[in-house]
């Protein structure tokens, strides 16, 4: 697609008339015509680097300079315009700046909002970043392209990108430029509940502290700001916030650390806010129709070009996993999950979308892309609407013979609780005295189940049999599961000690006495129902029956 790099001088800015006045045209959009601020005096007179947000309420622009507003987080529901922003941003940097200047990373989970930029000559990558595993080289990569600019900065005597592109020879063109690299993603929700979350966290943390002086920028944008997603150490590093409509106060007060978000209208109402702003400000966000955004993308794909970097697109195209395919032949090629995932669905009877989520520790988009092969492969039906569940039509018979014929790959579970993951950095589980477990430890400590674990993708295991004590037939068989370690085993015979001695299975009378997350006490809930010591949850129920006695689960577990 690219040929060459371009010089700055040769960079083509596409005319304003590519642009559509929509202040007419789209009276009920609460949005700004983006044409218009571009062609305001403030954004001609702006210095390169400044993008376009929207205009207050007196109809002043207002414009962001990355030089100066490093990092951006943009929250809201969806239909709110969050999508469109990202594109009046994008667009408005095109007009300033030349790939010279300031080059694209972007970043799309939902596969479908930047595939429009396909030819723009400042994206850095030939593709979007998709997948999390995709997500996290790409972070990786600019975390290593921070650190080789700061040595070079260092080399050189520079305080910032800035002062080592002001050199006489880079100005002369003796030495390359150095361009600003802007990563875009468009829903940071799903790389952080997926299973590469906590190495995504670590190197945004990295990039959103550091990152400023070496010219690359953040812009997560996310219709989901809970705390699990936009995190403190996240937030403490990004002053730029713009929020659109949120549907209680809390979402509001974790994007702006104030409240009023909840009360805005849809389609680019907004509250925008930093570190020079005391209080946030109303404003009218940035519109941009995505025939506009085409029209632009193209005439820059024709009279400009620039290379992507190689060094970023071989090491995201050497990922196999994320590679997919939509072979009807062999549709197990699509993903590495895809047996299990079908397994799983078999095995429930109905497609559960978030309960596979849940279980295999994969993101939206991830397990979606899964489900549209299954659907074309005719496995499970169509989405049907109405919160109504996929049907499941493949029965198990023809599962066992496509797929686990010749195979003795599935992937099961295997219970392994891992203190860390809940980043509690406590004394060590060894010290446990057994026989004062509920009072001397678990009022202490907190215990989390680590979701990467659970999953094991290489022997399938299987529990132990073993009679109960006054087991009559073989459908009081219980099974007992493996552990992958020793605090894995003590931390569930605990709680089964614990449910055992109640005679009754409560989820929040555990997460309330063993102080463990409501996920984790469903997983050990879960386990506790596929291996027979619980019963299953009937009706509107939170409570279980209990199956064993304190002195069985002694008894199954050899104490």
């Amino acid at each position: 697609m690219i040929a060459r790099r371009t010089n700055e001088n040769d960079y083509v800015v596409p005319p304003i008339a590519l642009l559509d006045d929509y202040e007419e045209a789209a009276a009920d959009i609460r949005a700004a015509s983006l044409k218009r601020l571009i062609e305001s005096e403030e954004f001609q007179a702006a210095p390169k680097l400044t993008a376009v947000v929207g205009c207050d309420a007196d109809g002043a622009p207002q414009l962001v300079n990355l030089h100066k507003h490093t990092h951006f987080i943009i929250g809201g529901q969806t239909g709110t315009g969050k999508t469109t922003l990202l594109h009046s941003i994008i667009l408005s940097l095109a007009y300033k700046c030349g790939p010279n200047d300031v080059r694209f990373v972007f970043a799309d989970p939902k596969m479908m909002d930047f595939r429009v930029y396909k030819n723009l000559p400042h994206r850095l990558t030939d593709e979007s970043v998709i997948r999390p595993e995709s997500a996290s080289i790409a972070f990786g990569w600019a975390c290593e392209q921070m650190e080789k600019r700061y040595e070079l900065l260092m080399s050189c005597g520079s305080a910032n990108i800035d002062d080592y592109n002001a050199r006489t020879e880079v100005v002369s063109g003796l030495e390359k430029k150095l361009p600003h690299i802007v990563i875009i993603v468009d829903e940071f929700a799903d790389y952080a509940v997926s299973s590469e979350r906590e190495l995504i966290e670590n190197r945004v943390v990295i990039l959103a502290a550091k990152a400023r002086a070496a010219g690359i920028h953040l812009i997560l944008a996310t219709q989901r700001p809970s705390s699990d997603v936009l995190k403190g150490s996240i937030k403490c590093n990004v002053a730029e916030r713009i929020a659109f409509k949120t549907p209680t106060v809390y979402e509001s007060r974790l994007i702006l650390e104030f409240t009023g978000a909840e009360k805005l209208s849809y389609k680019g109402d907004a509250l925008y806010s930093n570190y020079d702003i005391i209080n946030p400000v109303r404003l009218k966000s940035a519109f941009v129709g995505i025939d506009e955004v085409k029209r632009v993308v193209e005439f820059l794909s024709v009279h400009n070009r620039a290379d992507c970097d190689a060094a970023l697109d071989n090491a995201l195209r050497s990922n196999a996993d994320c590679k997919y395919t939509d072979d009807v032949d062999d549709p197990s090629r699509c993903d590495p999950l895809f047996v299990s995932l079908l397994k799983f669905f078999v095995d429930g009877g109905t497609v559960n979308l978030s309960a596979a989520q849940r279980k295999f520790s994969i993101g939206y988009a991830r397990v979606a892309r899964i489900l549209d092969v299954m659907e074309q492969c005719g496995f499970i039906s169509s989405a049907a609407g109405n919160g109504k569940p996929r049907e499941v039509l493949i029965s198990r018979a023809e599962f066992e013979e496509r797929f686990l014929r010749n195979s003795e790959c599935t992937v099961d579970e295997v219970i392994d609780f891992d203190s860390n993951d809940d980043y509690d950095e406590t004394d060590d589980i060894d010290d446990i005295d057994d026989a004062d477990y509920v009072d001397d430890y678990f009022d202490k400590f907190v215990f989390a189940l680590d979701d990467d674990d659970i999953i094991d993708e290489t022997d399938k295991i299987d529990g132990a049999l073993r009679a109960l004590p006054n087991a009559e037939n073989d459908e009081a068989r219980i099974g007992v599961p493996e552990f992958a370690d020793d605090e894995s085993r003590k931390l569930f015979v605990a709680v089964l000690k614990y449910v055992a001695e109640k005679g009754v299975a409560s989820t929040a009378d555990v997460q309330y006495k063993f102080g463990l997350p409501y996920v984790r006490t469903m997983r050990i809930f879960e386990f506790m129902v596929k291996y027979g010591y619980i019963g299953k949850r009937e009706g509107n129920s939170f409570s279980h029956s209990v199956n064993v006695t304190v002195a069985q689960v002694k008894e199954l577990f050899g104490e």
